[in-house]
């Protein structure tokens, strides 16, 4: 759709500058948000100068979102334990 790639274009172009961490989940079988426009977020992350705050994991799923509660507590206690205690955590796949 012509419409919604323009205002993605104008209002959501990821910059990379992040001021915090960010810690994203995919699950491996996303036909709606492929693992790449996930993972693509580390190129203006790593041109801003900002890589560090960003992780990417992914969790053994069909679907769009088809996360286990467990699966999006221990993705929320992860993120929380690196904004208290700067421990970054591993990126790759979550169990």
């Amino acid at each position: 759709m012509p419409q919604a790639r323009d205002w993605v274009k104008q209002y959501a172009t990821p910059t990379g500058r992040l001021s915090d961490p960010m810690l994203t989940i995919q699950t491996t079988s996303d036909a709606l948000v492929p693992g790449t426009d996930v993972t693509a977020y580390d190129v203006p992350a790593a041109r801003a100068g900002t890589s560090d705050l960003f992780v990417a994991r992914f969790v053994e799923a069909e679907g769009h979102c088809n996360f286990t509660p467990g699966q999006i507590g221990n993705a929320f206690d992860a993120l929380l334990a690196w904004a208290r205690d700067g421990t970054r955590p591993a990126a790759g796949e979550q169990k």
